[in-house]
């Protein structure tokens, strides 16, 4: 059941040095291509990363990337249209692609402290296409524990702000 996934999805920064078949992370880009997205542009592009030595210079310019990953998908925005909604939709595709991570026994991290700019050099990519969000991804080390959560009456409201359920 999907809910069950998003319940047992964590962010993992430790990883087993174990490689991740090449379908497997074609079915985790697969997840990510049919993210919705506004007007259904699609404004992505995803770079995969499986070199260590790579994996390293990345590393160099992205703080947050910790642990040994397997993988790196780098979630990238792709030009600028008027009613811009990339950032939203580059972020539903990461989640698609962490919870297909999930499903498949893998551990992913959202890293969002990188630099761009060194990303885009990096990665040689063309100037309209700005890397947003890397996800590591390998089989986890270790289980983090769960953590808490807010109750569902502290945050959800019914037709105005401080409206109860009426059940």
């Amino acid at each position: 059941m999907v809910l069950d996934i998003i319940k047992s999805r964590r962010s993992i920064r430790h990883f087993l040095e174990t490689p991740i078949p090449p379908d497997v992370l074609s079915s985790l880009l697969e997840a990510a291509r049919w993210a919705p997205s506004g007007s259904n542009r699609q404004p992505w592009l995803f770079v995969v990363i499986q070199e260590q030595a790579n994996i390293q210079k990345i590393r160099m310019f992205s703080p947050g990337l910790g642990g040994k990953p397997q993988a790196l998908i780098v979630m990238c925005t792709e030009g600028s249209t008027g009613e811009d909604t990339a950032i939203m939709d580059i972020s539903m595709a990461t989640q698609n692609v962490m919870l297909a991570a999930t499903e498949k026994g893998l551990g992913s991290c959202c890293i969002g402290s990188l630099n761009q700019k060194a990303l885009q050099l990096l990665l040689s990519l063309p100037s309209h296409i700005v890397p947003e969000l890397i996800i590591s991804l390998g089989y986890p080390a270790k289980a983090p524990k769960v953590p808490s959560r807010r109750p569902i009456e502290e945050i959800v409201h019914w037709e105005e702000y401080g409206g109860r359920s009426s059940e």
